[in-house]
């Protein structure tokens, strides 16, 4: 289901940094989860490193750590105990940080800059959606952006179909309650799904439904395969393959729109290619988020669309590949 899902798909083809912020999340979670059964430092210290290495990735890697501390702060232990653990959380996720402040430092001006550009970008996206869609549309905006991919609004069975990922939280939540606050491993799952979507209100962007899809999944897999109670493992189970189905319908459509727009690209890049002189070096930029909003501006900037400067290419197909 996890595979299939839209926003998984878009995440993992552009390749963005949710796949490793994912990947050192569930890590760190499955670490704790060990901590949990057989506590030692070395395992409190594993998961804290790896939940370091979840934020160092993406700021929403964040979670990893907040589920951790949560399911700590619900499991008194004793002071002098728990004091030496806090330390230990910190100095690991500290540990995880420092080769990044190494590097901030080398240019904190440029970071400052970028990290206020984006700031203001989510701000203003939040404020667009709360003042234009209500609060009606920005508690469904995270359900809506875990199954339309990113600038389309698809018709057919997809189309009303936030009820999916919905009905996949509601059912997950309810199986949390009936038997998964006694288990920790869904617990942490039930967490992190709930903490996920409170994230994708506060940053409603596509890419972020990510966040709040996989450990829905995961969830759904835990109270399918691991309920000890019937009808429990039965609608977990009839969930997943309507989610799959869902998911599938989606992926079709998408599938089809694309087909076009890749044979144009595909044209315009062996139109690059042949203009381009021999023995060129070629920059290929990553831009960042802030750059979209120049094109549009009347500056001074000169924007060449990873071609080299002086390579004479139509302007309208260097747009339209962009």
């Amino acid at each position: 289901v996890l595979g299939t899902g839209m926003s998984f798909i878009q995440v993992a083809n552009v390749g963005r940094m949710e796949m490793l912020t994912l990947a050192c999340t569930l890590a760190a979670l499955n670490a704790y989860l060990g901590y949990r059964e057989k506590p030692t430092r070395y395992r409190l210290g594993g998961s804290s490193f790896l939940a370091g290495l979840a934020m160092v990735c993406h700021p929403v890697g964040i979670l990893a750590a907040f589920v951790m501390v949560l399911h700590e702060l619900a499991a008194p232990l004793p002071s002098g105990r728990r004091a030496r653990e806090a330390l230990t959380f910190l100095g690991c996720i500290f540990a995880a940080f420092l080769p990044w402040f190494v590097y901030i430092a080398q240019a904190p001006h440029v970071f400052a800059a970028q990290m206020l550009a984006q700031s203001a970008r989510k701000s203003s996206y939040l404020g667009i959606l709360l003042t234009s869609g209500g609060y009606a549309a920005w508690l469904r905006s995270p359900c809506e952006n875990a199954i339309w991919p990113l600038g389309y609004r698809i018709g057919g069975l997809v189309r009303g179909g936030a009820w999916v990922p919905g009905l996949m939280l509601g059912l997950g939540v309810a199986a949390l309650v009936a038997e998964g606050r006694r288990r920790t491993e869904a617990s942490l799952l039930g967490t992190w799904a709930l903490a996920g979507y409170a994230v994708n209100l506060f940053l409603p962007e596509f890419w972020y439904a990510v966040y709040f899809a996989a450990p829905c999944c995961l969830l759904l897999g835990w109270a399918a395969a691991g309920s000890a109670k019937r009808w429990v493992r039965t609608s977990a189970l009839a969930t997943l393959v309507i989610a799959a189905l869902f998911n599938l319908d989606a992926a079709k459509f998408l599938w089809q729109i694309d087909q076009d727009g890749s044979r144009r690209y595909k044209m315009y890049c062996s139109t690059v290619a042949r203009v381009i002189p021999s023995n060129s070096r070629v920059l290929l930029a990553a831009i960042p988020d802030p750059y979209f909003g120049w094109i549009g501006e009347k500056t001074s900037y000169q924007i060449h669309e990873f071609v080299p400067e002086g390579v004479s290419v139509d302007h309208m197909r260097a747009e339209e590949a962009l």
